[in-house]
């Protein structure tokens, strides 16, 4: 009796990519899908698996970006207390100071916004990514 493909995990393919060469269980495997091309599976599973791998790469420099300017805008935010307290400048320039830092913090702010919009984005991507390849693999 032929081993169900589902149950089947395979290492290598053939040259052509329509079965599978070598398993994990070994032979009974290679029986039960003969005669049986995978080439659209397995390209869907390959497909899916690269979106993925791509997506995450790509949020995790988002996050270390968004981290970065997270640590800009408190620095500057901390500077800027920092040189309120040591004031020893005329006072046109302290005002011109906090309005330059305050619009610096407000696009930093609006950058931060924007990537975390850009990184919730991603993972919609990539939980969609997920479920396409757990049901491409529950399908085989």
């Amino acid at each position: 009796m032929a081993t169900s493909p589902r149950s089947c995990r395979y290492t290598t393919w053939n040259t052509s990519g329509t079965a599978p060469c070598k398993t994990a269980q070994g032979s009974s495997c290679l029986s039960a899908w003969a005669g049986r091309s995978l080439d659209e599976t397995r390209c869907e599973v390959v497909v899916v698996v690269v979106v993925v791998v791509v997506v995450v790469v790509v949020v995790v420099v988002v996050v270390v970006v968004v981290v970065v300017e997270v640590v800009v805008i408190v620095v500057v935010v901390v500077a800027a207390i920092a040189e309120e307290a040591a004031a020893t400048v005329v006072v046109v320039v302290e005002i011109e100071l906090e309005i330059i830092i305050l619009v610096v913090v407000a696009a930093g702010a609006i950058a931060v916004v924007v990537k975390l919009v850009v990184v919730l984005a991603l993972l919609v991507v990539v939980a969609s990514a997920v479920v396409a390849a757990v049901l491409t693999l529950v399908a085989l």
